[in-house]
């Protein structure tokens, strides 16, 4: 049966490689979202442009001749910061710098999580059979976007608050909550469990998030921000 396990996985994994290869260092749509932003922090842009549709479409479209640029209105302001690092790097180098954070935090956040529920070794080998061939993971890889360093997050929630980290657990959503808009949910779970310590200090932290990044993107960025999320859900 490990044998078999064994085989499926590298299957998995192989077929996995083979069709993301291509794409490693290919600027895709959601990667230039996400570099484009860093960029602009790079060269110390205003900020707020981020959600301006038209200029943010042509510096992407411009600074990867592409034929087409990216739409960067459902990002928050924290985003830029995250991908400042990569966006020294030409945007090829960015790609699979990224691509390989991002399987760094696809593997912590799967050990993690098999030491939180004790899987044996079986289990761990099937479970990572399945997450390789697991088609979002494939599409999160080819258009290098943020969503295993938000798995990860998720994770870490869920390990700091079983393990009554409380704090841990308060500064995992509050970054979840800056990094994407994600995370009120855990917030709503924590109101219905009556735990107003960990909604408070999380409220807390995300504003300490907000008030630090807005010393490097500013204050206006994050009111542009609003304005636009409230147009782009309603």
């Amino acid at each position: 049966m490990k044998k078999a396990a064994i085989a499926i996985l590298i299957v998995s994994a192989g077929f996995f490689l083979v069709r993301v290869t291509p794409y490693l260092r290919k600027p895709t749509g959601g990667f230039m979202a996400e570099y484009f932003a860093g960029k602009m922090l790079l060269t110390h842009q205003n900020m707020s442009l981020l959600y301006d549709t038209k200029y943010f479409e042509e510096i992407s479209r411009s600074g990867s001749g592409l034929p087409f640029g990216e739409n960067y209105t459902a990002n928050t302001p924290v985003l830029p910061i995250v991908l400042l690092p990569f966006s020294v790097l030409p945007i090829g180098d960015a790609k699979m710098a990224w691509e390989i954070f991002s399987l760094l935090c696809l593997a912590i956040a799967l050990a993690l999580l098999y030491r939180h529920f004790g899987f044996g070794t079986l289990e761990r080998i099937v479970m990572t059979a399945l997450v390789f061939g697991f088609t979002p993971l494939y599409m999160n890889f080819v258009w290098g976007q943020l969503y295993a360093f938000l798995f990860l997050l998720h994770v870490l929630i869920l390990k700091f608050w079983a393990s009554g980290k409380m704090g841990a657990a308060a500064a995992s959503i509050a970054l979840l909550l800056a990094m994407k808009g994600y995370g009120t949910l855990f917030l709503v779970l924590a109101l219905m469990r009556r735990d107003l310590r960990l909604v408070a200090t999380t409220s807390l932290l995300f504003v300490l998030i907000v008030a630090l990044s807005s010393l490097l993107v500013g204050f206006e960025t994050w009111r542009v921000y609003g304005t636009q999320l409230g147009v782009f859900l309603f």
